[in-house]
């Protein structure tokens, strides 16, 4: 017997060691049947974890904790993958001493593939007592059955754009704070309990056009519950200076104080009306602090109001002459009648049933929504099994079974949970773009390709699930319509934020816990903080940071496992040689106003890059090295030149010079903006990468269109391209042909051919700047069929312009820019959907276009720096001002700036 056990012994240590050998000499080769053999392990892994998603039992601590387990070897287990791929090359298939490098290259690293070898043998020993694990914690109380026909298909509404039910006392109130009263500083305090729908009613009244047409200053600001006085005036500033397009940068230098009188100057200007709200102040001194340091007080002329919403009514006190709105629960009638509103139930509720609703729901509306939402797909007879089991625990966990169903559905993978955990990371009240959202999630490995659809087609339908049942709201729209950015109401972002907390899934730089070894995401995007000096992050899988840190180098080079990384705004002086490290990095964001300058030729030791953003830094040239990242799908790399544009010109656009090579990256999907003045032989280059769907260009010469068309000529999936002439010289474009396009702006004199643009029949968006388009040419736009939004920019010299019957069927925005020769304007019967009419520095304009007062679709006219007799004849009582009543928002611009028009003939309570 005891011969036995020490045989085992003995067997358990030199099996290990032998495996290990044995894979190593695999490694050296080149060959990857180990690295295969634990993917094969991995995807049965992430199918036990798959099926956690749809067990009744979820919420069992064991259950839980074997779950967040097995995601984190999944992660592990990716990452020494990376490593293999990275240390043990086999493939220099195009080079005849393929045999010599391959060999070369790893005996080189034949250390460093001893270490993987030696982990990839300790992940294959976890995967199988782990799936027992899982299998035996799923045994506990039944199994998947117990909850079907229950919980199915449930839907989490959320309370923004709905029906006010209850709301119109605190509605009419806070109307008439906003747009009465006298010309000084107001404070108005809606006070009321979480759920209670606080900020939906300030939110919905901020928004509407007769408050955003009052005002010429706006700023929202959702306030953290870990900010501190300085972070709110920051935030406060940061969205007064980017509506009136002022420089944001060096304002993490200012101290309190200095950032308080920089607010009050800006809102003590003449004629300045501002709405400020602050959305969820907790303390009373919070607030007094704030109106003290920045608010200019009741002695300013100024018609300015501030809006706080708060959960404590002792914030109330911390203004004296403060208008309050209570949002108090509502009636048990007000809660059935907005419970049927989201639950159309078929059938007579029972009385009994209807009182166990009425009681759970608490009179909020958050609660009560939710609660329709998760009730209206399942059986009215099956409710009352629902009820009881939401009762133990509250409204909060009608959210988690509503992200479950989206996670159960045959087309969402199960890291839907994920995906949405995280806008944790942003901060509450973040507005994330499309784009952005959907290539991190890429990024971090949460989007499996299933049915032979694209990456970014199954992001996106992650998104659409999680839009319709309003777990995710879509914060602002593309003009066809298509989502442009999203954002998370704010108890649900609370509860996402806790949920993510709990898995160890996000964590904040004032957040940090004790065990730095289980975080996996890290966030410092809003305020400045130092970090530990020697905080390690060995698990840590994605960093973002937009204040400068002194040890932001240190962090880096303890969080090898990185694949995301973003370092934005004042965070970073110089590229940080750390980041050469982090071999396992997807996503590499570093613009957004750093002051970088250069990249290093170590950037090619990156090969597992998918994205690299440059965006707004000053790059302006990018090495040879870049060529080797093979996987790269977006390089984004570009900055406007603002401050030094002449007067009145449009923004000048920087791109950056790529080198020879830049065809070997097949995978690329976005290259924007590229220069081509010192490097002709780049646009020749540029038809090796068929996959392009955005690709800009600057400083083109005119013979260069032959070259260009020929290289676009091969891009079937383009759907957006931006080409910019040096010069203003006329580019060749007589045989550019797209038929797929969606997104042209074009910057240069036109040198088309006569069906360029009837060819452009799939085309949403058109800028033109310094075209010279003819006649004929601007006719044929007006016919297509899905133009959107046009933007003609000195883009035509006629005095004249008298629109088709029925031009422009689908136009929503028109945007005319410094047409200097333009006298009127005709467009009767035509532009019969549109929304918004942008003129701008058009100076011999005598009057806004004859016939906009049949535009009944037009919501919004902007004027900016049009000569004052032009706005004289809108005034009322005046020759034009009729033409115009009929529109909702009229704004005037001087400078950039909105202005209010106060002369003596304008009703102060439109303009």
């Amino acid at each position: 017997m005891e011969d036995a056990v020490a045989r085992g012994a003995v067997s358990g240590l030199i099996k290990p060691v032998l495996n290990t050998f044995l894979y190593w000499i695999q490694l050296v080769r080149g060959k990857h049947t180990t690295t295969e053999d634990i993917k094969k392990e991995a995807a049965i892994l992430e199918g036990a974890i798959w099926d956690t998603y749809n067990w009744n039992g979820i919420r069992l601590r064991r259950v839980r904790e074997a779950k967040g387990q097995a995601e984190d070897l999944h992660d592990r287990i990716s990452a020494i993958l990376d490593d293999a791929q990275r240390l043990s090359r086999y493939d220099h298939s195009s080079n005849p001493l393929r045999f010599i490098l391959r060999y070369g290259h790893n005996i080189w690293h034949t250390r460093s593939l001893w270490k993987t070898a030696n982990k990839i043998v300790k992940l294959r020993g976890q995967i199988t007592p782990l799936l027992n694990e899982l299998r035996i914690a799923m045994t506990i109380d039944g199994g998947p059955a117990a909850r079907d026909g229950i919980l199915g298909n449930n839907v989490a509404s959320v309370h923004h754009k709905a029906d006010f039910v209850g709301m119109a006392r605190p509605l009419k109130y806070l109307f008439k704070y906003l747009m009465n009263g006298v010309n000084r500083r107001e404070v108005v305090i809606v006070v009321g309990e979480n759920g209670a729908g606080k900020s939906t009613l300030v939110r919905h009244v901020y928004e509407d056009i007769r408050v955003k047409e009052h005002f010429n200053c706006h700023a929202w600001v959702p306030i953290d519950a870990s900010f501190n006085a300085k972070d709110i005036l920051r935030c406060i500033i940061r969205r007064l200076y980017e509506e009136a397009n002022k420089s944001t940068t060096a304002l993490d230098e200012l101290d309190v104080d200095m950032l308080g009188s920089r607010i009050r100057r800006f809102l003590e200007k003449a004629h300045q009306r501002y709405v400020i709200v602050l959305d969820d102040i907790s303390t009373r001194p919070q607030l007094q602090t704030i109106l003290d340091l920045a608010i200019p007080d009741e002695n300013c002329n100024n018609f300015g109001r501030i809006i706080v919403t708060s959960r404590n009514v002792d914030v109330a006190e911390a203004c004296t002459h403060a208008h309050k709105i209570d949002v108090e629960q509502l009636s048990e009638t007000e809660v059935w009648e907005l419970f049927c509103k989201k639950a159309s139930p078929s059938m007579d509720i029972p009385l009994v049933t209807r009182r166990r609703i009425i009681t759970l729901c608490a009179g909020l509306p958050l609660a009560t929504v939710l609660l329709g939402g998760l009730l209206s797909k399942i059986a009215c007879n099956q409710w009352n099994l629902v009820i009881s089991e939401l009762q133990q625990h509250g409204y909060q966990i009608m959210l988690g079974e509503s992200i479950n169903d989206v996670s159960a559905m045959p087309q969402i993978d199960i890291n839907v949970e994920r995906c949405l955990m995280y806008f944790s990371i942003f901060p509450k009240g973040s507005e994330i773009t499309h784009n952005t959202l959907v290539r991190l999630w890429i990024a971090e490995g949460f989007i499996h390709v299933r049915g032979g659809m694209t990456q970014e087609a199954t992001a996106t339908s992650y998104l659409s699930a999680l839009i319709e049942r309003n777990i995710v709201q879509v914060a602002e729209h593309y003009h066809n319509g298509m989502p442009k950015s999203y954002n998370l109401n704010g108890p649900i972002h609370d509860e996402i934020k806790r949920m993510a907390e709990e898995v160890n899934f996000c964590a904040t730089l004032q957040t940090l816990s004790n065990s730095p070894d289980k975080i996996r995401g890290l966030s410092g995007q809003v305020t400045v903080r130092e970090l530990p000096e020697n905080v390690r992050l060995p698990n840590l899988l994605s960093l973002f940071i937009s204040d400068r840190t002194s040890h932001v180098c240190k962090l880096l080079h303890n969080a090898k496992s990185l694949k995301v990384l973003s370092l934005t705004e004042e965070s970073v002086q110089a590229f940080p040689k750390e980041i050469s490290k982090l071999t396992h990095l997807r996503y590499l964001n570093l613009g957004n106003n750093t002051r970088i300058s250069k990249l290093p030729k170590s950037i090619g030791v990156l090969i597992n890059l998918q994205s690299l953003i440059l965006k707004g830094t000053l790059v302006s040239r990018l090495p040879k090295a870049i060529s080797k990242l093979r996987q790269l799908q977006h390089l984004v790399a570009y900055r406007y030149d603002v401050e030094k544009r002449p007067d009145r010109k449009p923004y000048i656009i920087h791109g950056v010079e790529v080198q020879n090579g830049i065809g070997k990256l097949k995978e690329l999907k976005t290259l924007s903006v590229i220069n081509v003045d010192k490097d002709r032989s780049t646009i020749k280059e540029l038809q090796k990468l068929t996959n392009l769907k955005r690709l800009g260009i600057v400083n083109l010469k005119g013979n260069d269109g032959p070259d260009l068309c020929t290289a676009v000529a091969g891009m079937n999936q383009l759907s957006s391209i931006s080409l910019g002439s040096s010069d203003n010289e006329p580019i060749n474009l007589q045989n550019l042909t797209l038929p797929n396009l969606e997104r042209l702006y074009l910057r240069g004199r036109l040198n088309v051919s006569q069906n360029f643009f009837p060819s452009l029949e799939s085309l949403v968006r058109l800028r033109l700047i310094g075209s010279g388009l003819e006649s004929n040419s601007f006719h044929q736009l007006q016919q297509l069929p899905n133009l959107a939004e046009l933007a003609l920019i000195q883009a035509l010299e006629t005095e004249e312009i008298n629109l088709l019957q029925d031009g422009f069927p689908n136009l929503k925005i028109l945007d005319l820019d410094q047409l200097n020769n333009l006298v009127n304007m005709t467009v009767h019967g035509s532009l019969k959907n549109l929304c918004k009419l942008i003129i701008r520095n058009c100076n011999r304009l005598e009057s806004v276009p004859l016939g906009i007062e049949c535009l009944k679709k037009l919501k919004e006219l902007h004027l900016f720096d049009m000569p004052e007799c032009f706005l004289q004849k809108l005034e009322k009582g005046n020759e034009h001002y009729k033409s115009i009543q009929h529109i909702g928002v009229i704004r005037y611009y001087r400078e950039g700036c909105p202005q209010v028009r106060t002369n003596s003939n304008t009703d102060s309570t439109r303009l």
